[in-house]
């Protein structure tokens, strides 16, 4: 092709001209993701990775983690994994998890809010290619 949509493929022919492109599953994608990231305060959040305690040694494997700076929001994306084990030591308060499917923004709560162990593993839903975790403090603390 002539490189994709920001370069305003003129030719109507070519798989990537503009209005062909933006019926590609990875347009509708970038809305998902851009509809999550307006439901979450983003830029309160700071790398964690180091909360991963069973970190892939393949790179396209590797899982990422951020939480907000109060400890009341954690993110963990696996690309392609079943589970991930987290160090939530910094959580003290109660938590509930969902996990999230960038693909479709489909959306499932996993269990009712929880007290969080320093070590915890949780498991993506079956036949999920990739998935983020999202771990918040639940209405039910008692600090806001």
């Amino acid at each position: 092709g002539a490189g994709g949509i920001w370069r305003f493929n003129q030719d109507t022919s070519a798989y990537d001209y503009w209005r062909k492109a933006i019926l590609w599953p990875s347009a509708a994608q970038m809305s998902i993701m851009h509809d999550f990231f307006e439901s979450v305060e983003w830029w309160n959040l700071v790398p964690s990775h180091e909360l991963v305690l069973n970190q892939a040694s393949d790179d396209t494997l590797k899982m990422v983690a951020s939480k907000s700076v109060h400890d009341h929001l954690l993110l963990a994306y696996l690309p392609d994994n079943k589970t991930v084990v987290l160090d939530l030591s910094g959580f003290k308060e109660v938590v509930q998890s969902a996990w999230f499917n960038p693909v479709s923004g489909e959306i499932i709560k996993t269990e009712l809010p929880f007290t969080p162990l320093n070590r915890m593993t949780f498991t993506r839903p079956d036949q999920w290619e990739d998935a983020l975790l999202i771990i918040k403090k639940s209405d039910l603390s008692k600090t806001k």
